[in-house]
């Protein structure tokens, strides 16, 4: 149930991605990783993911031989730059860092 909830969730988001018409930030935890259908569609929307060198991980904290990446800063129309995984400041999540370029836009 809390599955589709978030499926539809992120289906909602897409379509404000799809209707927004100027660029786009969407960060935070999706409560899914890339390779979930969930996140597909917004990805086909347009959004761009930021990526760091290597495999990353932002969830569970204290639990890495179970840890996956659900935090994500996912772009549209912006210039991508550096994106890393932070330390443990106390939540259950690492936090993530993105450094980008955002257009300014015509009023």
């Amino acid at each position: 149930m809390l599955a589709r909830a978030n499926r539809d969730y992120l289906a909602d988001v897409t379509n404000i991605v799809l209707a927004a018409g100027q660029p786009v930030v969407l960060a935070g935890d999706l409560n899914a990783s890339l390779w979930s259908p969930a996140v597909r569609p917004l990805l086909d929307a347009g959004l761009v993911r930021l990526s760091s060198l290597g495999i990353t991980f932002t969830w569970p904290v204290g639990m890495l031989p179970l840890a996956i990446q659900i935090d994500h800063v996912l772009v549209k129309g912006v210039a991508a730059g550096r994106f890393r995984v932070l330390d443990v400041v106390g939540s259950d999540h690492f936090p993530v860092r993105a450094d980008l370029v955002i257009p300014r836009i015509a009023r």
